[in-house]
């Protein structure tokens, strides 16, 4: 076995770990008792914030890569915006409203896997890459998506915890 499959399989079976304790945690509010499922919604959102620093961590790894040394801007502002989202969406949760803080880490995702990064750098990545990086996007927008939902709830009303 040569080392770009491994770096693929180690790579792909991290990224599904993640989106497994998200993809379960997203699903489990909805069969929880309400006490319980304001916990395990809490705890979504701090995996998906912990999510978005895994990938700042990665991405800052990849800059010590000789081939891709010329784009280190582009991967900076990739890197400062995923944690300014992961903290921002964290405090926004905790100490105001879980509705801001889960469309703030919406939109923050959705806006950076949209920005045009220079097509040199992606040509620097595998194709694999890129499609593992879609896919994981897709599902973790989705479960962001089916998150809120549960916020917004008006049988269940979480929301009636938080003085807005």
């Amino acid at each position: 076995m040569n080392d770009d499959h491994q770096l693929k399989n180690l790579n792909e079976r991290i990224a599904y770990v993640w989106m497994l304790s998200i993809v379960g945690l997203t699903a489990a509010v909805w069969f929880a008792k309400d006490s319980y499922a304001l916990l395990i919604a809490h705890s979504f959102q701090l995996v998906c914030c912990l999510f978005l620093f895994f990938i700042a961590g990665y991405i800052s790894s990849l800059m010590k890569k000789s081939l891709l040394a010329s784009f280190k801007p582009s991967m900076l502002f990739l890197i400062s915006n995923l944690i300014l989202i992961a903290l921002l969406s964290f405090f926004l949760s905790y100490y105001l409203n879980p509705v801001w803080g889960l469309g703030l880490m919406l939109f923050g995702v959705l806006l950076l896997n949209k920005y045009p990064f220079p097509a040199e750098l992606n040509q620097k990545f595998p194709p694999w890459y890129l499609g593992l990086i879609n896919r994981i996007t897709v599902m973790l927008c989705i479960c962001i998506m089916v998150m809120l939902a549960y916020w917004l709830n008006p049988y269940s009303e979480p929301l009636k915890l938080y003085k807005l």
